[in-house]
């Protein structure tokens, strides 16, 4: 796959929270699907990355990236990730959808 493409990134993401960090009420981690703007699928990694460290988690993995090509991608995003997609800018690159936590 050419993973240099100017648009609309869309992807799964594992975080853990930072010692501290109680946005998740206890819960070891979360998926979360995320959404952004990149020049390139690194890029969105990147900026994926940078966004969780501001909100005190670590990225674990960011799995099922997948660059929004067509029209008919959309169909299958989440509502909320489609409703946010209209806020994307340099500004504020990246989205995300709810946390689905998890226990160890």
């Amino acid at each position: 796959m050419n993973t240099n493409k100017r648009g609309f990134w869309i992807g799964v993401a594992e975080v853990v929270p930072h010692p501290g960090n109680d946005l998740l009420e206890g819960a070891s981690g979360a998926y979360v699907s995320v959404f952004g703007l990149a020049d390139a699928e690194a890029q969105f990694n990147e900026k994926v990355k940078f966004a969780f460290k501001a909100m005190a988690f670590d990225l674990l993995e960011l799995s099922d990236v997948s660059f929004m090509s067509s029209v008919e991608m959309w169909v299958g995003v989440d509502k909320t990730l489609r409703e946010r997609a209209a806020t994307l800018s340099a500004e504020n690159p990246v989205e995300f959808g709810s946390f689905q936590c998890f226990c160890d």
